[in-house]
């Protein structure tokens, strides 16, 4: 079970199991969560045989272990129109399964771009939906010290793809992005 390898001995079997599992047939699937892995207050979302951590804003690496000070964080306004969506009142609603079903395709298609010139030193910390298409509004924090501006990033990454982000239709031209840097007092995020 659970891709294990078991022998048959005389009136008796014994399994070994693949990491992530336990138990006589390897049928316990080990809840990696339990032990708390994600730091700094990070959320443990636990999956089969993985789990990963969602970081409060300022933290980052796998298990949320890595702290950025304020004042090496730069906060990025970034605004583009997805003209292969049909926006509806229920993407308004961040409890509404509409919204979260699209945030969540929003934000892999944010990394697949983010995490090949950003390199894990990023966080998207809000995502939001209005009229016009569907108009997608999300703050990103950087470490100020990133090589490549984030604003950047993101805009050369639609340009080259034809108007494509992830399985979206971008309107090219509405690409918007404005960085500002983070004060201390500037970091109440919505």
């Amino acid at each position: 079970m659970n891709g294990a390898t078991c022998s048959d001995h005389l009136n008796k079997f014994s399994c070994r199991c693949k990491a992530g599992f336990e138990g006589d047939t390897c049928d316990i699937d080990i809840i990696e969560c339990h032990s708390s892995p994600c730091a700094n207050e990070g959320t443990c979302l636990q999956g089969t045989n993985v789990y990963a951590c969602g970081c409060q804003p300022r933290y980052y690496g796998s298990n949320c272990e890595t702290g950025v000070p304020a004042s090496e964080v730069k906060r990025v306004d970034i605004q583009l129109s997805l003209k292969s969506e049909q926006f509806t009142e229920t993407l308004k609603d961040p409890n509404s399964e509409a919204h979260k079903q699209l945030k969540k395709r929003v934000i892999a298609a944010l990394e697949i771009i983010l995490d090949t010139k950003v390199k894990g030193g990023y966080k998207i910390v809000d995502v939001t939906f209005s009229e016009g298409s569907v108009v997608v509004k999300y703050v990103l924090e950087v470490m100020k010290d990133n090589k490549m501006e984030a604003e950047a990033v993101v805009s050369d990454g639609i340009q080259h793809d034809g108007g494509k982000f992830g399985g979206f239709k971008v309107d090219p031209d509405s690409v918007k992005a404005e960085g500002t840097r983070t004060t201390q007092c500037s970091l109440s995020l919505p």
